[in-house]
């Protein structure tokens, strides 16, 4: 039995492969193209967000930002950026994609999906932290999102946390065993 641990795939993910320097230099670079394509209305903040940090730490690898239906995560790994996101945005990148190469292909057997190895760390654009996000083994036992925000769990320092909000895992675990038991109580 194969059980994946890595990033979940679906009829709405997408991967892609991009060599570092044609044109991109960092997964900044990467990123700063990509925002504007997804023609949300605060695309032009982060932009601006994404430029000033490329002024403070131009270096930053990996990174991600919210995209569709998943938040989209920049890696670079050798002379490549692995890039997975949703393909429900035209992120007009054909021109500069490459094939996987082969140490990067998925078990399914080509270059059209690749996980990106679990275990990297990623600055997400959007709230400002820095963490890894949480596999499904980490939330057995309840919900893999934070179910205030929606936003997937992260191990944020030594907690499983929300990147938005702040909440744990555990509270909310805490909090739903609470609104249970009240519930039951008074049945």
């Amino acid at each position: 039995m194969k059980v994946r641990s890595g990033f979940v795939s679906n009829s709405s993910s997408s991967s892609f492969v991009l060599e570092v320097g044609k044109p991109f230099n960092t997964p900044l670079e990467v990123a700063k193209y990509m925002v504007p394509k997804r023609e949300w209305d605060n695309d032009d903040d982060l932009v601006k967000k994404i430029e000033r940090t490329i002024q403070k730490c131009p270096d930053l690898t990996p990174v991600c930002f919210k995209s569709c239906n998943y938040d989209t995560f920049i890696v670079k790994m050798d002379k490549y950026f692995l890039v997975q996101t949703c393909h429900n945005h035209d992120w007009d990148i054909e021109q500069w994609r490459v094939s996987a190469p082969a140490e990067y292909y998925s078990y399914y057997g080509d270059d059209s999906f690749f996980d990106i190895p679990s275990g990297f760390e990623f600055f997400h654009l959007y709230y400002d932290v820095k963490g890894k996000v949480a596999d499904w083994n980490d939330t057995r036992g309840g919900s893999s999102f934070c179910e205030k925000c929606y936003n997937d769990f992260w191990w944020i320092g030594d907690a499983l946390k929300c990147p938005k909000c702040g909440v744990t895992f555990e509270e909310q675990k805490n909090r739903k065993k609470s609104n249970e038991s009240k519930k039951s109580a008074t049945v």
